[in-house]
């Protein structure tokens, strides 16, 4: 039994070995065949390719031939070849002399494939040595035949972009869900424009399209952009005040009309505007057609047309509406167009990040997968460049916010710290107090430069003081129902304020709203400065010192009569009780400009010391700080000195 397993054994060793051998020499013969093969496979398509680019010449020099048989009948027969009536079908195809290729609107990609070509020709004779060695008859057959090529082209051009003008304009629901889909009634036949597309894409990359495009959008959605409606209206505004509500309806429905249209444009942009082709795929959209990022192309020329167009733009429309305000002249008419301001600021923030985000939803989307074939690394490579377009359309789009809101907001500053100057001056003026204009301003001169709140443009409100004289001339009575009766000492705190709300709008909160932190923090310490230069200089410091100034301290020439009658008021000992009364509304008025416009460690209160804090702003910090400091230490050395003075007053009194 062993004997025979030995045998059984070797047997079966001997077959593995005889099958190892044969199976090396397949793999070895496997590898010599494909190697072979792949040669072949090699060698034929190079062949194949040469074929095509034979095939690709012979067509073209049989175009060339045509087209210049053309010009040598038309030069012949004297008779002018109508290229613009039979390229546009106006001439009947039976009649016509040109080739069908350019006649039939079925053929347009083909024909402005083939012209690209002859074009490339003609320009590629200007740019070699070869045109010097033809002789001046074929030299001026070549321009001829160049020149007659060039009319074809531009009857081309001008038919595709007039059938895409047509097209567009039927209108129609946007629905990129399948090919198919462009085709059902009430929809927009996108799929007919995309071939257009890629027909006038072969003239100048389609620029001529590219603003033919963004014109027709203008006219079709937006046909009030235009002179004479707002030209109107600015005439109408100069005859009624204005109408808050009315504005603020106009700028909502302009705004999200602009939102809406681009938004949906966005859409169209990408299935149009890319260079692969709809026409017997399934896919709607190429991604890797957007390589060439033509489509951010078009999409940033609409943009740029809507939004920053001198005449039709967007920030036309509204410096056109600002100026219907500004026709009027009155401070009220400055009160709302500061409200308009900061309406705009909202509107347009709103509308900047829709179009961003549709830049990146519409133009990008992340569900398309690779179809067609295309291998990952290209698909890769394709979706980082469209990355990158995007990228770059979207830093476009913040450019344009900056520089609608950078305009404004300049235009805000310097109209806010105006009427907040005038808001207080109002309020001290109808109390009846005289008011005095200086004649230099160096300290607030001194002041806003050293803040640099808004460049050499910001306006320096001028330091306008109360009358000392005509306050000494109605005496302690005058001042407690005039400058120092509570509501007037509360009426600039409250301007302040509201001045801090409008721009913590404009400008935002800091850090924690994504704000510009710097020019917030420059605004908020420009309108705190103006204030303290109000509140002390023209307000409290010359009220303080005409308290101290109707102090006598000149002793009574008569003795009082004896004895006192206890129902009579007692002696004042030469400082009246409507001193301290004075004193008191004044400090009163000082904790509550501390307490409602600094607001130190209040959180919540948004007010100058939180608004700082959350900017970061050291330097606008330390600025604030200082002046607040400088405020009450001015403040407290005049109350000191007219409260010493009127202790001196009572101190003669008591020694006499």
């Amino acid at each position: 039994a062993e004997d025979a397993y030995h045998i059984r054994l070797e047997a079966h060793t001997m077959l593995a070995n005889r099958a190892a051998e044969q199976s090396e020499n397949i793999e070895q013969q496997f590898r010599l065949n494909g190697r072979a093969a792949l040669k072949i496979g090699q060698q034929l398509e190079m062949a194949e390719a040469k074929k095509r680019q034979c095939d690709t010449a012979a067509l073209l020099i049989r175009q060339w031939w045509m087209i210049e048989n053309l010009t040598e009948q038309e030069q012949i027969s004297g008779d002018p070849l109508q290229v613009d009536e039979e390229v546009r079908g106006l001439i009947a195809s039976s009649s016509c002399r040109m080739d069908p290729l350019f006649t039939r609107p079925e053929n347009s990609l083909e024909a402005a494939k083939s012209l690209k070509a002859l074009r490339t020709v003609v320009k590629s004779r200007g740019n070699s040595a070869s045109g010097a060695l033809l002789d001046p008859v074929s030299r001026h057959r070549f321009d001829e035949t160049g020149r007659l090529i060039q009319r074809i082209s531009t009857a081309l051009e001008g038919r595709l972009i007039d059938s895409f003008s047509d097209i567009y304009a039927k209108g129609g629901t946007y629905d990129f869900s399948s090919p198919d889909a462009a085709t059902r009634p009430g929809r927009l036949n996108w799929v007919e424009l995309k071939e257009l597309a890629l027909a006038l894409f072969q003239f100048d990359g389609g620029r001529r399209l590219h603003k033919k495009y963004v014109q027709i959008v203008l006219t079709t959605h937006f046909p009030d952009f235009g002179g004479a409606e707002s030209s109107s209206d600015g005439d109408s505004d100069n005859e009624q005040e204005v109408d808050m509500d009315s504005m603020r309806t106009k700028l909502s429905n302009l705004f999200h009309k602009v939102c809406e249209v681009c938004t949906a444009e966005f859409q169209l942009i990408a299935n149009v505007f890319s260079t692969s082709s709809a026409k017997g795929d399934d896919d709607a959209f190429d991604l890797s057609a957007l390589s060439d990022s033509l489509p951010f192309q078009v999409a940033r020329a609409l943009l740029q047309r809507v939004i920053s167009d001198p005449i039709d733009g967007l920030q036309a429309r509204i410096n056109d509406l600002l100026d219907s305000i500004d026709r009027r002249g009155d401070f009220d008419a400055g009160t709302k167009k500061l409200d308009i301001f900061v309406v705009i600021h909202e509107k347009a923030a709103g509308l900047f990040t829709l179009l961003k985000d549709s830049a990146e939803t519409m133009l990008m989307p992340d569900g398309k997968s690779n179809r067609g074939g295309d291998s990952t690394e290209d698909y890769q490579a394709a979706s980082d460049e469209n990355r990158r377009a995007v990228a770059s359309l979207i830093q476009f789009l913040i450019t344009q916010e900056m520089s609608l809101s950078n305009s404004h907001r300049r235009e805000y500053l310097n109209l806010e710290l105006r009427l907040l100057h005038h808001e207080c001056c109002s309020t001290l003026d109808r109390t009846g107090a005289k008011l005095i204009m200086p004649k230099t301003n160096s300290e607030t001169s001194r002041q806003s430069s050293a803040l640099g709140a808004g460049g050499p443009s910001t306006y320096n409100a001028p330091t306008i003081t109360l009358d000392e004289k005509q306050l000494r001339k109605v005496g302690f009575a005058g001042l407690l129902k005039g400058p120092l009766k509570q509501s007037v000492l509360r009426q600039p705190l409250m301007h302040a304020n509201d001045s801090l709300a409008r721009a913590r709008l404009m400008f935002g909160m800091g850090q924690g709203n994504f704000g510009d932190v710097d020019a917030t923090a420059r605004v908020v310490m420009a309108i705190f400065s103006q204030m303290c230069d109000f509140y002390g200089n023209s307000f409290l410091f010359p009220v303080i010192d005409v308290l101290g100034s109707l102090l006598d301290t000149t002793p009574p020439s008569a003795p009082p009569n004896l004895p006192f009658d206890e129902s009579s008021p007692a002696p004042d000992l030469g400082v009246d009780g409507s001193f301290w009364a004075g004193i008191e509304r004044v400090h009163s008025a000082a904790k509550a400009f501390d307490r409602e416009l600094w607001a130190e460690h209040r959180t919540g209160s948004e007010r100058v010391w939180e608004i700082l804090v959350a900017t970061g702003s050291h330097t606008s910090m330390a600025l604030a700080t200082d002046q607040r400091t400088h405020f009450f230490q001015e403040l407290e050395e005049r109350g000191e000195t007219a409260i010493l003075k009127a202790l001196d007053t009572i101190s003669t009194h008591i020694q006499w």
